[in-house]
Parts: structure tokens; C-alpha cells; sequence
């Protein structure tokens, strides 16, 4: 481990001589770290359960655990991040917020759940977005996580909030499973551009629209992906509502509606343009 360390430090040297690296244990705080720390740091998070909200306002910060050092998998189930549950207005795992538009940073590595949303402030009263992520006018990149079980009600498991196709959301390599949301239980995109690259979206639940993705007056690419099992009352897998992009080589399989009327099970363009292309439609569990 001191070997990598090591590795790992000067990597970071060579990329930026002013970069510090904050190391954090279960005994220790994310958000002290966070707070200790100035554009284009990095947080080293070790294995354990850390139960707290992490809040990153304005600060270019990577974010990751020890898969940062040997790219090892096992890391990231055992890299846990839940939410303090005693915050109702602020319980997703992690909050970007920046309202600028240059790169804010990336978290790679880490397992999030049991969110439950953040107030987004622009919808109804005491509406919730974001159940694990919730990203406010940010660029941030999500990379080699795990986001399950975590619920909002829009965007169970990540919600981006834009206010132009500028802010950019990149998610890669990510599994977002058994998430739930009011309007959209997977992620849920708004006026922003979004990347989602080899994801898997899974038995994701939105009660009263869609269960997937759901982007709205953004711009969206989603590439090898899996969207699969995702249910939702009108939309199961995937909505395009005033957007644009493309869907290349992803499967959808086994994505359903509660409503057999007006209902679409794997994906619905609403005054939208998008390419599809090299992508497979299979086995949806409502008529299209």
C-alpha cells in the first residue's frame, strides 16, 4: 500500500505542484476534509461507512477512494457513503453547487446510498431532487461508483439542475440500482448537457412518470449503456423532453409502465431530436 501511496502521490506532483492530497478514515470527516482544501486537491477516502452529507460549493476537487491508487474494484462497495439523516432539507450523499462554468471536479470510486434528496428550490414547495447526488449549476464528473437504494422526487438516484447547456454532467463506468423517484427514479437531467457512458440503470422506479432517465431542454449522450427492468407510470426507460443527442450501443431490456394507455416502455422522444443508433429494444412489459 506505502508503494502505491507513493505512485499515487507523485502522479498527483507531476500533474500539479501546487495539488495537496487529504486522506480521510471512517473515524475522520469528508466534509472537514472538503473544507480544508483549495482547487485541484484531492480527497483520499478509506474503506469503511461515512455518514454524513458532503457538501462541494465552488471548489475543483477529486473526490475518490483507494480504486484511485491500483484501480481495484473491490474498493468501491467497500467505500460506503450514506447521508445525515438528521439534515431533511439537504440528505443526498453528495451536493455540488457552484454557478460558474469551468470544471468542478470528479468522484470516483465510491458506493452511495440510502439518499433521500435535496430541496431543489426552483420546483413545488419542499420538492426533492438528487436522492444520492443532487448538482446544482456544476460540472462534475461521476465516475466507477455504485448509487442504490437512494430516493427523491426527482432523480432518485442523481439529479443535475442546470441553467444552460454548458453545465456538463459526465457519468461513466456507474451503476444506478433500485432508486426511486416521484417524477424520475433514476437520474434526472434539466437545462444542462449530460454524458452517460457503460452505465448500468437498473430496477429504477418513477411512480408517476419515468423510471430510467429523464432529460429535459438538455442535451444528452448516452453510449453503452444498460438500461434494464426500469418501470415507470408512463415512460419505463428513457424521456426526451425538449432535448437533443444521441443513444448509441446500449440495450434496453425488460423496461415497463404501469399505464397501458399513452404508455412506452423503453423510451419516448417529446419534442426532441436524438440519433439512435446500434442499439437493441427487447422484451418491454407494456405496448409502444
Amino acid at each position: 500500500m506505502i508503494f502505491f501511496l507513493l505512485l499515487f502521490f507523485c502522479a498527483l506532483t507531476a500533474d500539479s505542484v501546487f495539488a495537496d492530497t487529504f486522506q480521510v478514515w471512517p473515524d475522520s470527516s469528508i466534509q472537514r476534509a472538503v473544507d480544508s482544501t483549495t482547487d485541484g486537491d484531492t480527497i483520499l477516502i478509506h474503506e469503511g461507512l461515512y455518514q454524513e452529507t458532503v457538501v462541494v460549493c465552488a471548489k475543483r476537487l477529486i473526490i475518490g477512494s483507494e480504486f484511485l491508487l491500483d484501480s481495484d474494484t473491490s474498493h468501491i462497495s467497500r467505500t460506503i457513503i450514506e447521508p445525515d439523516s438528521s439534515r431533511p432539507d439537504s440528505h443526498s450523499c453528495f451536493i455540488y453547487a457552484r454557478y460558474a462554468t469551468y470544471d468542478d471536479g470528479k468522484l470516483i470510486g465510491l458506493k452511495m446510498r440510502n439518499g433521500g434528496g435535496s430541496l431543489w428550490e426552483d420546483a413545488d414547495p419542499g420538492a426533492s431532487a438528487g436522492g444520492a447526488v443532487f448538482i446544482r449549476r456544476a460540472n462534475v464528473a461521476i465516475e466507477h461508483c455504485m448509487i442504490e437504494n437512494s430516493s427523491a422526487d426527482f432523480g432518485g438516484g442523481i439529479a443535475v439542475i442546470g441553467a444552460s447547456i454548458p453545465y456538463r454532467v459526465d457519468i461513466h463506468s456507474t451503476s444506478i440500482t433500485h432508486c426511486r423517484g416521484l417524477f424520475c427514479g433514476g437520474i434526472k437531467a434539466v437545462r444542462c448537457s449530460l454524458y452517460v457512458v457503460e452505465c448500468y440503470v437498473q430496477s429504477d422506479t418513477g411512480d408517476t412518470a419515468v423510471g430510467g432517465i429523464d432529460v429535459t431542454d438538455s442535451y444528452a449522450e448516452i453510449r453503452n449503456c444498460i438500461i434494464q427492468r426500469c418501470g415507470g407510470q408512463f415512460v419505463g426507460g428513457m424521456l426526451y423532453g425538449g432535448s437533443s443527442g444521441s443513444i448509441t450501443g446500449s440495450l434496453f431490456e425488460e423496461n415497463g409502465t404501469a399505464n397501458d394507455y399513452n404508455a412506452h416502455s423503453h423510451l419516448l422522444f417529446g419534442e426532441s431530436d436524438a440519433e439512435i443508433s446500434g442499439c437493441v429494444f427487447r422484451d418491454n412489459t407494456t405496448s409502444e
